[in-house]
């Protein structure tokens, strides 16, 4: 049995020993030879497609958006329709984009249309939640639901007011990041940093909302980790420690230090719009199969195919990314948790004294 352990302790050390290899590799590679070529089209396309198949989807049943005698969801509806129409329009900016590959935009004028965008975009996305959460509080009060575990990939399942409440709190992460992200190439580090503190200042107030758990979906009673759903919550679970440790800490602490423009590159705008489109199609797709429009299985492949391809884009947005940076806030979020706040301040001091050292 002492063997048996030590040799399966032993693999899993030397697969963390490859990961950290692959993620090394991948953040010292030069990304205008590797990524902004074929990953970055395969990725704007891949997200032009799924968008294709949706409208596809929603133009054979366009009682999706209509409402009953009852009005009930009136203006979750609305607002929905609206972001999906704005998310079309999004889609096939990028991907005329993608076919003339323009990889920066450098004039004024189009560095203030992006940022619209942008805004507009994640302010939708804000809307779109909290019209779930008001026109649906009561249909989806989790104790009038039989749900076995939270999520929307199950077809037996139903998202619920707290999932809903959950869900508006990263819809603002994503605009405060943004702002941020944009504002850091216009002030020095000091302000800089200033900012830093502002954009990480929600996770002060995480506990005022619901936290549902990725595991629960795997590991309750009547649950099942081998299963279809078991399996793609779990690599949510992981997609998810990736976005917030590399993706939004890792991140927002590198820009704050070195003040790059990443917000005018091209394979930001595809991880941006990949990211919300993910963030609000799951549920989406959930109420087309409730509504018998699509089948489980279906919405299970168009899930996998959206995950692949915004997964895609993530990876040049790595090379501005400091790696140990992000592999302490991953630590720290293991040895320190619930303290996001603590945990990013002692990061940037981190890197702060690495360029202090280097000088």
């Amino acid at each position: 049995m002492f063997c048996v352990g030590s040799l399966i302790l032993k693999k899993r050390v030397q697969c963390f020993l490859h990961l950290f290899s692959f993620l090394t590799m991948m953040h010292t590679i030069d990304a205008d030879a590797f990524y902004e070529g074929n990953i970055l089209k395969a990725s704007a396309h891949g997200l032009g497609v799924y968008m294709l198949v949706l409208i596809l989807i929603v133009l054979q049943s366009p009682r999706i958006f209509s409402v009953g005698r009852e009005r009930l969801g009136l203006t979750h509806k609305r607002a929905g329709f609206v972001h999906l129409v704005f998310l079309i329009i999004c889609v096939i900016d990028l991907n005329c984009d993608a076919w003339s590959m323009n990889r920066s935009s450098t004039d004024g004028e189009k560095l203030v249309s992006n940022l619209y965008l942008h805004l507009v975009l994640g302010i939708s996305g804000i809307v779109l939640t909290f019209t779930a959460a008001y026109d649906f509080r009561y249909a989806h009060q989790g104790h009038k639901l039989k749900n076995i575990a939270s999520g929307a990939l199950d077809d037996k399942s139903t998202v619920t007011y707290n999932e809903m409440l959950e869900h508006a709190f990263y819809q603002i992460l994503n605009v405060v990041q943004i702002l941020f992200l944009t504002l850091c190439t216009h002030f020095n580090m000091n302000v800089r940093l200033v900012l830093l503190f502002i954009v990480t200042s929600p996770w002060g107030v995480r506990h005022l909302f619901p936290v549902n758990s990725f595991s629960d979906n795997y590991t309750k009673y009547g649950t099942s980790a081998k299963s279809t759903t078991g399996i793609l919550y779990r690599l949510k679970k992981y997609q998810y420690i990736f976005y917030k440790h590399f993706m939004l800490h890792g991140l927002n602490v590198s820009i704050a230090v070195s003040g790059f423009d990443i917000t005018s590159t091209f394979y930001w705008r595809v991880y941006w719009l990949g990211l919300n489109i993910a963030y609000v199609m799951e549920f989406f797709m959930q109420t087309l199969v409730k509504r018998r429009i699509i089948c489980q299985s279906w919405m299970l492949c168009m899930n996998v195919f959206l995950m692949i391809s915004s997964s895609l884009a993530a990876f040049p947005v790595m090379r501005n990314v400091n790696f140990p940076a992000a592999l302490l806030s991953l630590v720290l979020n293991f040895i320190n948790r619930k303290r996001d706040c603590f945990n990013v301040a002692v990061t940037t001091v981190f890197v702060l004294s690495i360029l202090y050292y280097n000088g």
